[in-house]
């Protein structure tokens, strides 16, 4: 089954950067200095680790035919924006295990060299802020591949315990799809909806309306000391004048 589309938390991590990095002075060479040689030193890893698992798919001799389903698209939380569209028959992709894995790992290293490209000169010509974010991105992004957890981290099936690549290994049918289709729509509306009863969850933010009582003790508390304070005054003034 394909998953479902989810919020992607990594929309949190540049905020975040951006928010802790005021305190760094961008503006100096040696600062600028330090950024540039970490980043190099993180794309020049990362491409490693693709180049080694690019020798692991090679090996892998298995030519049997599989149907992978498309990448679900990152979605807005608590059911906002637009909802995915249908996944239709033809949406699916006949391939091999070393043929899809090629693919994945060759949109890993393009994103790798389009962002890190498009980061290095942006601070040649405006500031190293790209530097330090693609630093922290990249490495993040690549920990994602699912070539990555397979080959490396030894992962054999995917968070709804599916296989690792939602792959079939039938060619998808009408019945099929529609099938999946309901499935990711049911996960869709229950991460979105609050309770499976329509109240209020405990975490989301409510409005309380304070009873009468308590709103009229809370005004006499206001009221009872000026009143006590007038009182006193007018008495003070009386024994003067006597």
């Amino acid at each position: 089954m394909a998953a479902a589309p989810k919020f992607d938390f990594k929309m949190l991590i540049v905020p975040a950067i951006l928010f802790f990095s005021k305190k760094i002075d961008m503006k100096d060479p040696a600062v600028y200095e330090l950024l540039r040689n970490c980043f190099i030193s993180v794309v020049v890893l990362v491409l490693s680790v693709y180049f080694y698992l690019y020798t692991k798919v090679n090996a892998n001799k298995d030519t049997k035919k599989i149907w992978v389903p498309p990448k679900p698209k990152p979605t807005l939380p608590f059911g906002l924006g637009p909802a995915p569209e249908p996944i239709k028959i033809e949406d699916f992709e006949a391939t091999t295990y070393k043929e899809y894995e090629t693919k994945v790992l060759k949109e890993g290293v393009q994103a790798v060299v389009m962002s890190g490209g498009i980061s290095f000169v942006m601070s040649m010509k405006f500031s190293p802020m790209p530097l330090l974010i693609q630093s922290v991105m990249i490495p993040i992004t690549m920990s994602e591949n699912l070539v990555l957890k397979k080959y490396i981290l030894g992962v054999t099936k995917n968070a709804e315990g599916g296989n690792l690549y939602n792959e079939s290994f039938e060619a998808p049918t009408a019945k099929s799809v529609a099938a999946l289709n309901a499935a990711n729509a049911a996960a869709l509306a229950a991460d979105s909806a609050p309770t499976t009863d329509g109240a209020i969850g405990a975490n989301e933010p409510r409005v309380e309306e304070l009873p009468e009582e308590k709103t009229e003790k809370k005004e006499s508390k206001k009221k009872f000391p000026a009143a006590a304070k007038e009182e006193k005054t007018k008495a003070t003034d009386a024994h003067d004048i006597d």
